[in-house]
């Protein structure tokens, strides 16, 4: 005999003699032949129904005999449809389960159908009217079956369990992570118990900061006590923010003394658990050793704010050496002129005493321009190798005599000679720069100023160390000590060097000897400059008095009598002043001069008359071709051409490479345009005649 149908109010109705389904009336189909499945508009006040709409549950009623299928308005809702839409099991709600769950889910209705459990219950995922897919508990009961058991009706309910599921899901995430940190990583946990006051710290934790082996560390470490003075009161105050709510957690980097005495930066994160009447019942988290990561960003940070200094400078110095480039060549050409003037003038001229004013003035801005030039590393250098402590010791002479009343410059020199390649005067300047500042860093009062060379640590290099006794520098200061103008406090050393170009002129002078300078100051303790500079071998005996990085001056040899005919010059640059300057001081010396604005037109010309000249003068730099670019062309159709370079900045690298194209001299454009004439006239003079 079937079991009674359960009539969802609480009644049990009478049993159909046919053992035909008896519905309950709440769920037979509405009046009027609407048997479309959908539920009639009055429930009858069914007290059951009502109760489970209410805690949100969605009730079904499933005629498995005439397939008749009835759903609550909230079971409908759940999935996003409307009351009046119309579900079914079989051509609907399985159709919209995943394909993944419904194997499971067919199981366990089968199970239930078949009797081997007492009811149905599953959880499985439903796509929504919306597109996305949520989770339900459904939960049924076969109320009535066959006498051969075979089941005629079926009701139950659907719950979303959605929110649940994904809570579910983070939860075994987070204990999954917690289980593989705890057993893979390399932090230390801790475990403060706020009932009892008892923490727990992991063996990891304990070895993170070289307690190994104790068995007492509780007693021995106290987070507080062990944190960093700088760290404590930030650390502190965010911790216990956190233990009274008013932050969601605590993630903290600070540092920590470990047994040995030194400090470890550790990112502690932890959070509080509370218990069932809110109040807080332990604290938990987990200790990382984060100290290679912070050396290794402040290291970067060193470096890019070197970069960026480094940057700033070669830009200020490429501005300053193109305008002094410019200034210089206008100061060479009034220069010229005033010099022409006051040749041309008779001793008693009252114009000459003017004229010799605007040429001592002229004279020196050219000299303001060349430490400009210096400062952008335009500067023609002369170089030579010298032994830094010789050249040192002639610097502390001078530096000891501008010295002020109260100041003692000490000298401290190596036994052995330490040689490099540098240019005397440039170096002579860096010390002078550097003596200077140590003696105003002083402030006006009675101290020392200490000069050193000595070997550098790296074997190949050798420093030179200019340390004063002052008060030390402001570290706002102390960063942009190089710094072109830059005014300091307004008083003392930096303000003082700021009137001129000071320590800039020092560092631009440094690296163009490709060398280095660093500078560090404790306060009450001085400032202290090291310059490191590469060191070259041990010149041979006949060697140590030449400059092979300069442009050596030419012995004019005698003039040959009866030379078949006049010497011919091709000049180049592009600079209009310059090539009507060394022309007419050319001509005046009785050359014929080819001048020439433009390298292509040059080519050209030389390339029509490759015999009909003895020297070609070209500039270094030019749009589009460089000194060495045109050397190359002519040696293609004269290679015997004597050919002298001229540039604004002579580097032993040009003059190596210059050297090796064939090129006769590289001569600095720097010097006065006669000057210039001159030594262009001592090479011709001592070229062989030809006819």
């Amino acid at each position: 005999m079937a079991a009674p149908p359960v009539n969802l109010a609480g009644r049990i109705p009478t049993t159909n003699p046919d053992m035909e389904p008896s519905v309950p009336p709440a769920f037979e189909t509405a009046p009027d032949g609407a048997g479309d499945g959908a539920l009639p508009a009055d429930w009858g006040g069914l007290p059951l129904l009502t109760l489970l709409e209410g805690m949100g549950d969605g009730v079904w009623d499933w005629d498995m005999v005439s397939g008749l299928e009835h759903f609550s308005p909230r079971l409908k809702s759940i999935y996003g449809y409307e009351d009046c839409d119309d579900l079914r099991f079989a051509a609907d709600l399985d159709g919209l389960t995943h394909p993944d769950d419904v194997p499971q889910m067919q199981a366990d209705r089968q199970a239930h159908w078949s009797g081997q459990v007492a009811s149905y219950r599953n959880e499985h995922r439903v796509r929504h009217k919306d597109g996305r897919w949520i989770w339900v508990l459904t939960r049924g009961l076969v109320v009535a079956r066959a006498a051969d058991g075979k089941p005629l009706r079926m009701v139950g309910t659907h719950t979303d369990i959605t929110e649940r599921k994904h809570a579910e899901l983070a939860l075994r995430t987070t204990r999954e992570r917690l289980e593989l940190a705890t057993r893979g990583s390399n932090d230390g946990l801790w475990d403060w118990d706020l009932v009892t006051d008892k923490v727990y710290y992991s063996t990891r934790f304990q070895q993170l900061l070289g307690y190994d082996g104790v068995d007492v560390f509780e007693e021995i470490f106290s987070f507080r006590s062990h944190l960093h003075p700088d760290d404590a009161a930030r650390v502190l105050r965010h911790l216990h923010a956190h233990l009274r709510g008013h932050r969601p957690g605590f993630d903290e980097e600070y540092r920590l003394r470990c047994r040995s005495g030194d400090y470890r930066w550790f990112h502690g994160r932890g959070l509080l658990a509370t218990g069932a009447d809110g109040q807080p019942t332990r604290f938990a988290g987990h200790l990382t050793d984060v100290t290679e990561r912070v050396n290794a960003q402040a290291t970067r940070q060193v470096l890019e704010e070197r970069l960026r200094d480094s940057q700033k400078l070669e830009a200020m110095g490429n501005l300053a050496g193109g305008l002094a480039k410019a200034f210089g060549q206008v100061l060479d050409t009034m220069l010229e002129g005033l010099a022409r003037a006051r040749r041309e003038l008779p001793a008693p001229h009252p114009a000459l005493s003017p004229l010799l004013s605007v040429s001592q003035a002229a004279e020196h801005a050219l000299a303001l321009v060349q430490q400009i030039r210096v400062f952008g590393r335009r500067q023609p250098q002369r170089m030579a190798v010298l032994d830094l402590g010789v050249l040192v010791g002639r610097g502390v002479v001078s530096a000891r005599t501008a010295a002020p009343d109260g100041v003692t410059v000490r000298l401290s020199l190596p036994p052995d000679p330490l040689f490099v390649l540098a240019d005397a005067s440039q170096l002579n300047q860096v010390i002078l720069n550097l003596c200077t500042h140590a003696s105003l860093a002083l402030a006006g009062q009675v101290g020392e100023v200490h000069v050193a060379v000595a070997p550098a640590t790296d074997g190949a290099g050798a420093l030179l160390v200019v340390h004063d006794s002052g008060p030390g520098t402001p570290a706002d200061v102390l960063g942009r000590l190089f710094e072109p103008f830059f005014p300091g406090s307004g008083d003392g050393a930096a303000g003082a060097m700021a009137m001129g170009l000071g320590l800039a002129v020092v560092h631009g002078i440094v690296e163009a000897h490709q060398g280095r300078i660093g500078v560090t100051s404790v306060p009450g303790q001085g400032t202290r400059f090291e310059v490191w500079l590469p060191r070259v071998a041990d010149p041979q005996p006949a060697s140590t008095t030449a400059a092979p990085a300069a442009p050596a001056s030419v012995v004019a040899a005698p003039a040959v009598a009866g030379a078949a005919r006049v010497r011919h010059v091709v000049y180049i640059d592009d600079y209009e002043a310059m090539v009507y300057l060394v022309t007419r001081m050319l001509k005046k010396r009785g050359y014929r001069v080819s001048a020439f604005e433009r390298a292509q037109e040059a080519l050209a010309f030389i390339e029509a008359h490759p015999d009909d000249m003895d020297l070609l003068v070209t500039d270094y730099n030019m749009p589009g071709f460089s000194g060495l670019d045109v050397v190359r062309r002519v040696k293609l159709c004269r290679p015997d051409m004597p050919m002298v370079i001229t540039s604004g900045h002579v580097t032993p690298g040009m003059l190596a490479e210059a050297l090796t194209e064939g090129v006769a001299q590289v001569l600095s454009k720097q010097d006065s345009v006669e000057e210039l004439a001159n030594v262009l006239a001592q090479i011709l003079d001592a070229l062989p005649p030809r006819t």
